[in-house]
């Protein structure tokens, strides 16, 4: 399907900013205990660094270790970002999550970082 010549692309299109923040994540997929970097935040998602290969449309159940406190967040994977083996010194591989619940404690800690 073509896209629209003034359809925004990338970060035009997202509704919230975004602030560069890394606290390490766990989940779960497929019955494997997994983790990440989150690497920037915003109101509605995440954008996950990590190895593991997560398609989109999965919903994940994530913990976030913030120096504050620790904070379930759910979501589903948006988009993949992968790198090429021969550029995995210098790019990251991870995931997009779009936030599906927020909770109470965590949409807080986004109050005190300017985002609310």
């Amino acid at each position: 399907m073509p896209q629209q010549k003034n359809a925004p692309s990338g970060s035009e299109r997202r509704i919230f900013t975004r602030l560069p923040y890394r606290i390490p994540c766990e989940f779960t997929h497929e019955g494997a205990k997994l983790g990440g970097i989150v690497t920037d935040i915003s109101a509605r998602g995440l954008f996950i660094e990590s190895s593991h290969r997560i398609p989109a449309g999965t919903e994940l159940r994530m913990l976030l270790r913030d120096p504050r406190g620790s904070f379930e967040v759910v979501g589903h994977v948006k988009r993949e970002k992968r790198s090429h083996r021969s550029a995995r010194q210098v790019l990251s591989a991870g995931f997009g999550l779009r936030l599906d619940v927020i909770p109470e404690p965590f949409f807080r800690m986004l109050v005190e970082l300017g985002m609310g």
